[in-house]
């Protein structure tokens, strides 16, 4: 592997914790305004802020896949079609053994974005490792 690269992976593994840090901190100060902000408008800033730091850790991603050789880049992209049909079957069967009764998943939809983030780490790591 390259310098250039081994650069752009450490540059992406810095900022992409500091973005994962934000997103846990504005998590949790949401949820602790939660009960004290009314007003719909207020209330829809306050449940969209995590997603900011997600979109950005999605650009910082993608600012590195750009700068990936080909092998990698091939790598990737069968690790996010593996995390995409894990994603699919468990959202798929959570929805149905919820709808049977069998289940109950409070917000499960806020979990399917870190579902798929472990399905591809997982699927990288079975198809070529971390280099």
């Amino acid at each position: 592997m390259s310098e250039r690269i081994r650069k752009a992976k450490r540059r992406y593994t810095v900022t992409t914790m500091s973005v994962m840090l934000a997103y846990l901190a504005i998590v949790f100060i949401a949820s602790q305004l939660e009960d004290h902000v009314t007003g719909t408008a207020a209330l829809t800033a306050l449940a969209l802020a995590p997603v900011i730091p997600m979109a950005a850790a999605c650009v910082f991603y993608l600012r590195v896949h750009r700068q990936m050789d080909e092998r990698e880049q091939r790598i990737n992209a069968n690790a996010a079609g593996a995390a995409l049909i894990v994603g699919l079957l468990t959202a798929t069967a959570g929805g149905f053994l919820q709808s049977f009764g069998v289940i109950a998943l409070e917000d499960p939809m806020l979990w399917f974005g870190s579902l798929l983030i472990l399905a591809w780490g997982f699927a990288r790591i079975a198809m070529g490792g971390f280099d």
